[in-house]
């Protein structure tokens, strides 16, 4: 950073990883061996230099262009700088069992962990602030149970690797941070098509969080009758229904829609 004659950025949420042994025995905790590797937010390269030996290849997303300049020092033919805002980027391109993994600023780390569960990849690791961690392993009825929650349950086995102290990072930050793994299990499966759509109806049933549930699915005259078949309570709010019920009460909608 001195030599690109400027600070970390803090509107970019830029705090750096910086404590070397751990971040080797993060690195050591990823599936990355022969996979290709989608790494949110690559900032100087720390964890890059890790995973690029392992990797098949290394996708490295970065918003700060100065940034990109420095990734790509490394000269490596298997990595791939993606030079821009990781949630307006086409992932397309993604074979289906790739790796994602990131040091995520606390500011957007929600939307960057939705779009990387709709991505659906085979296993997630990401770095991101004590608070923020709690949204993966929240249950009905708290408050911050949400799509975080909903999707990271039903199609992983969430998992908190480690918890960091302000000194891992550059500059410290005035908070903890933690290091949340998703494994992907097959106990649900719907096509990877099917994972923005079923964001965006858990977002409905969502949406209104005092409201009850069927007050959100007004678009969706089946409602009432299939949560009668689900025995749940016409009265029901969104957020008291479990991971599992709200894909069941998803697929049901979406089979009587069609």
């Amino acid at each position: 950073m001195t030599e690109l004659g400027r600070a970390p950025n803090k509107a970019l949420g830029q705090n750096f990883f910086v404590d070397g042994p751990r971040l080797q025995s993060l690195a050591d905790a990823m599936n990355v061996d022969g996979a290709a590797v989608l790494e949110i937010g690559a900032g100087l390269g720390a964890l890059t230099e890790l995973l690029l030996p392992r990797a098949q290849t290394l996708y490295a997303v970065e918003l700060d262009s100065a940034l990109c300049d420095i990734l790509r020092r490394f000269k490596d033919p298997k990595l791939q700088i993606l030079c821009g805002d990781c949630l307006k980027l086409d992932y397309s391109f993604l074979p289906p069992d790739f790796v994602a993994a990131g040091n995520l600023p606390y500011y957007i780390t929600t939307p960057i962990a939705e779009m990387l569960l709709t991505l659906n990849p085979s296993e997630i690791t990401l770095m991101v602030q004590k608070e923020a961690a709690a949204r993966f392993f929240a249950a009905p009825g708290d408050k911050t149970y949400g799509p975080v929650a909903i999707l990271s349950q039903l199609f992983y086995e969430p998992k908190l690797l480690a918890e960091l102290p302000e000194s891992c990072y550059w500059p410290q930050p005035t908070v903890r941070s933690c290091v949340v793994q998703l494994r992907k299990r097959d106990r649900f499966q719907i096509p990877d098509s099917r994972h923005q759509d079923f964001l965006s109806f858990i977002k409905q049933c969502l949406r209104m969080r005092r409201k009850t549930l069927l007050n959100n699915l007004k678009g969706w005259p089946a409602a009432a009758s299939i949560l009668e078949q689900m025995n749940l309570s016409p009265s029901i709010r969104a957020e008291a229904l479990t991971p599992e019920q709200f894909l069941t009460l998803f697929r049901e909608l979406k089979t009587k829609n069609q």
